[in-house]
């Protein structure tokens, strides 16, 4: 394997390229020795560009010039790959996309050691023979990249392969979700915002694949198993009606059952429908699924963040709204709700909201609370009050769970799934339930286990059929309110 390493210089130096432009100040490469060492029986052509030292330069990404230069140096000094390091965004791929036959991108913000753990992987992969695509999902597993933003994510293009991945024709079958939401609408582009706005009702599909099997990560790699969401709707409350009728009327176990799916922080509606869906499958929901989408900005920054934060409380008046609404749908069965993170906020609010009403507007099921990003001493408080509304209240916690460690150094404050029940809840509420699920989590961030971990998704199916603790397989310890799920390595 044949490694050709160059950085971003950011000194002010003219192009040596022939008939092109003298380069703006950045605009200079300068050839290095490759972090990675050429690899015996290898004959791939590969090019590593990296990006210099100078942090704007590097989230900037190469401008349309220095993409030029970069095109006629791979028409001179052609490659089977083009690695930009550090230096990439999705324009620049695009624009290099022609000069290589595979374009690999690894944003700046994904930070060095995690970039250098991905190409080692990448470059070892190959090396041994591996298809291009097989070694990227190789690499992307290694450093357990589903569980970064989507921005930090490593990306893929490949000639013959569509944009950020491997969508060739396989089956799959269309998922039909309701949705509640209170984003606003982007009407130029028909799209649901991150701005909060008034109560919406509508339809969705999502096309969720046959080669997906439980428990797999799948956060938007691209690969053969990730859903895609094929159309939405926006609908009048009949309209919203008519839908969960005909979808419960289709419903085979007769159960009727309706589980509520709350996302948490840095989720767009997309990436919300897709997982909606994927869950309906896993679990095989008995009944109808519904996703109820708060303005979550869809983005890992701090700002974001701390903008989410607000939005997911102004979100608890129309998740209330829809609760009660769907608990008031002919023949329903029990309504489940499943919350992941910061989306608990809302879902714990609206119960307590419920609890202490005159007359409480609507009964759950299942109360699945998965990673929640909610303050312990908050939760103490109100936890007495959930199995007022809830038949059954189920905390899904892990010790290993770094975003919740991040939010606890950001609010000075423990979160609730990040620790043990015993700490902060001495006297568990009857009905009330926590669940351990440190041993089964192996992902590097450990946040979205939830949806990821084959032994957490049969625990929820479990849930949502009714079954006690005591029948549930992979239940390590069993005392009242405190359950550990058995690993599943």
């Amino acid at each position: 394997m044949t490694i050709q390493r160059i950085v971003l210089d950011s000194d002010a130096l003219e192009s040596n390229s022939s008939g092109g432009q003298p380069a703006r100040p950045g605009a200079h490469f300068t050839a290095s020795q490759s972090i990675v060492p050429e690899m015996e029986g290898a004959t791939l052509e590969v090019l590593h560009v990296l990006g210099g030292d100078n942090e704007f330069r590097a989230l900037e990404g190469l401008r349309v010039d220095e993409c030029d230069q970069l095109n006629r140096h791979l028409e001179r000094h052609p490659v089977e790959a083009l690695v930009l390091d550090s230096c990439w965004t999705p324009e620049t791929g695009e624009l290099l996309a022609k000069g290589a036959r595979t374009v690999i991108g690894i944003p700046a913000r994904i930070g060095r050691s995690d970039a250098n753990q991905f190409l080692s992987s990448w470059f070892q992969a190959m090396a041994e023979g591996a298809e291009t695509t097989d070694a990227f999902e190789r690499a992307f597993m290694a450093i357990a990249a589903y569980e970064l933003p989507d921005d930090v994510q490593p990306v893929l293009f490949s000639r013959g392969i569509d944009a950020y991945g491997f969508r060739a024709a396989r089956r799959g079958s269309l998922v039909d979700l309701a949705f509640g939401t209170n984003r606003t609408v982007d009407a130029r582009r028909k799209e649901l915002t991150s701005r909060p706005g008034p109560s919406l009702r509508g339809t969705c599909q999502v096309k969720v694949f046959s080669t997906a099997r439980i428990g797999r990560p799948r956060r938007s790699l691209g690969r053969d198993d990730t859903p895609i969401l094929s159309t939405h709707t926006l609908v009048d409350n009949t309209a919203f009606t008519d839908a969960m009728t005909a979808a419960l009327d289709a419903d085979t176990t007769n159960r009727r059952a309706v589980l509520v799916y709350v996302h948490g922080f840095n989720t767009g509606f997309p990436e919300a429908a897709q997982r909606a869906a994927q869950i309906h499958v896993d679990l095989t929901v008995p009944g109808a699924t519904v996703l109820f989408s708060w303005p979550s900005r869809g983005s890992g920054n701090q700002r974001a963040y701390t903008a989410d934060e607000d939005s997911v409380i102004a979100a608890e008046r129309p998740l209330y709204d829809l609760l009660a609404e769907l608990h008031n749908l002919p023949n329903v069965g029990p309504v489940h709700v499943l919350a992941h993170s910061m989306g608990c906020r809302a879902a714990v609010r609206v119960v307590v909201r419920a609890a202490e009403a005159a007359v409480p507007p609507f009964e759950l099921g299942e109360l699945i609370l998965a990673a929640p990003d909610v303050s312990e001493s908050y939760f103490t408080q109100v936890s007495p009050l959930l199995p007022d509304i809830a038949r059954r209240t189920t905390v899904y916690t892990s010790l290993r769970d770094r975003a919740l460690r991040t939010s606890e150094f950001l609010h000075n404050a423990a979160r609730v799934g990040n620790g043990k029940p015993s700490l902060f809840v001495p006297e568990i509420p009857a009905g009330m339930t926590f669940v351990d699920a440190e041993k089964v989590d192996v992902s590097f961030i450990g946040h979205g286990y939830y949806a990821a971990s084959a032994p957490v998704l049969r625990d929820l199916s479990w849930l949502l059929y009714g079954l006690p603790a005591d029948s549930r397989f992979g239940i390590e310890s069993n005392t009242p309110g405190r359950l550990t799920l058995r690993s599943s390595r």
